[in-house]
C-alpha cells in the first residue's frame, strides 16, 4: 500500500503539471475557451449612445467577483489578446464599458466598430473528487474513511439526478490541491483532479478596416 500510495502521488503530480502547463504551451487556447458569441452590427455612435450607468451596475456580484478571480489568477492574456488581424485587432475586453469606450473612441475618428460578447470558460482553479460511487452504501463508506482522517469538509449531493460524487474541494492554488489529493490518498482512497472551470463574459471590438484605414486604427493599439 505504501508504495502504491507513492506511485498514485507520483502520477496526480505529473497530471496537475500537464493541467498547469497545457494553457501555456498551447498559446492559452485550454485557459480561456469561446462558447457562444452575440454580435452587435449596430453603428458605433448608436452602440455608444446606449452606454448609462445602469448598465455595468446590472451584473451581479457574483459576476463581478467572478470577474476578479478571473483576472487575479492570471488569465489576464484572454483579454486584448492579439488575434490573426492588423494591428493586434480585434481586442477583447472584461467589461462592457471599457469596449464601449473603445468603440466611442475609435468613432470619433471616423472609424467603424463591431462589439461582440462571448461567454468564455476559463479555468479558474482545481477541483479533487471521489470516483461516482454505485450505491449509496459505497459513497457512506468513502465517507466514513475521510472523516476518520479528519476531512469533513466534502460535498455529497443527494438530490435526484446528480452523479454519487463527493466533491473534495476546490482551490486557485495547484498546490493547495495537490496537497488535498495527497491527504486523500494517504487515507487509501481513489479520487481525481479536475480543472475547475467557470463561464466569464468577454466583449470584444473589431474595427471595420477599408484599405486606407488600416494606419489610423493602428494608431489606436
Amino acid at each position: 500500500m505504501k508504495y502504491s500510495a507513492l506511485f498514485a502521488t507520483k502520477f496526480f503530480s505529473a497530471v496537475l503539471s500537464c493541467l498547469v502547463l497545457l494553457p501555456i504551451v498551447s498559446g492559452g487556447a485550454q485557459a480561456c475557451v469561446t462558447t457562444s458569441t452575440t454580435t452587435h452590427n449596430e453603428s458605433p455612435q448608436k452602440i455608444a449612445a446606449n452606454v448609462s450607468p445602469r448598465d455595468s451596475a446590472s451584473q451581479s456580484n457574483e459576476t463581478a467577483a467572478m470577474q476578479k478571480s478571473f483576472t487575479d489568477s492570471g488569465h489576464a492574456e484572454c483579454f486584448n489578446d492579439t488575434l490573426d488581424n492588423p494591428c493586434n485587432w480585434p481586442k477583447r475586453f472584461s467589461k462592457k464599458t471599457d469596449a464601449l469606450a473603445k468603440v466611442k473612441l475609435l468613432s470619433a475618428e471616423g472609424i467603424e466598430a463591431t462589439l461582440s460578447m462571448q461567454s468564455m470558460s476559463v479555468r479558474k482553479g482545481y477541483q479533487i473528487k471521489s470516483p461516482v460511487f454505485e450505491s449509496i452504501t459505497q459513497a457512506n463508506e468513502y465517507i466514513e474513511k475521510l472523516e476518520a482522517v479528519g476531512m469533513d469538509d466534502y460535498y455529497l449531493p443527494t438530490f435526484p439526478g446528480a452523479a454519487m460524487q463527493a466533491a473534495l474541494g476546490s482551490f486557485y492554488s495547484g498546490e493547495k490541491a495537490l496537497s488535498r489529493l495527497n491527504h486523500v490518498l494517504s487515507a487509501g482512497l481513489l479520487a481525481d483532479i479536475t480543472p475547475w472551470m467557470i463561464d466569464v463574459p468577454a466583449f470584444t471590438v473589431s474595427p471595420i478596416i477599408h484599405g486606407s484605414d488600416t494606419a489610423l486604427v493602428c494608431d489606436h493599439n
